[in-house]
């Protein structure tokens, strides 16, 4: 058998058969993916195409990379998205500033400057997890009175368990 018959043998082997389900990245959003439910971009082109012109990128890359572990490089783009005023980019570093891991150092007073930034957004949850700091005194002073506050405003920006 000549080398060319053999490396299309070979190769023939490793491509899954016709109606064999292919293996793709799906740790994008639902709504990143195409109709065989894979990602439409690839984590590269989602990190390349993190700028303040389009922060839900960010987030997005921000996610596929938290899903491999990739803790601080996630970080770094749920930053960029805070940045450009992204609330659940926002919302995203703060939690991951909270409860670190990954090599990521703990940063309480970070975490709820992330946290406010994505309740001053009207996201219920970022609320939330300012309340739930002023109710610990996590990141400042232990407050129940303004911990009951952010509790509201989480309801009201529709965030159920608060």
């Amino acid at each position: 058998m000549n080398r060319a018959l053999f490396f299309v043998c070979a190769l023939s082997l490793l491509a899954p058969a016709r109606g064999e389900a292919q293996e793709c990245d799906t740790t994008c959003d639902e709504g990143a993916r195409g109709e065989d439910g894979c990602c439409t971009t690839s984590l590269e082109e989602a990190v390349a195409l993190c700028t303040n012109a389009e922060p839900e990128r960010c987030v997005e890359a921000g996610d596929r990379l938290e899903a491999r572990d990739e803790v601080r490089r996630a970080l770094a783009m749920y930053t960029r998205a805070c940045s450009a005023g992204h609330a659940m980019g926002c919302r995203r570093g703060g939690a991951i500033l909270l409860s670190p891991r990954g090599g990521v150092t703990p940063n309480s007073a970070d975490a709820m400057s992330m946290f406010r930034a994505a309740c001053d957004q009207h996201l219920g949850q970022g609320c939330f997890d300012v309340g739930r700091m002023f109710e610990r005194g996590a990141g400042t002073h232990q407050d129940p009175v303004r911990a009951q506050t952010f509790y509201q405003q989480a309801c009201t920006d529709g965030f159920p368990p608060a």
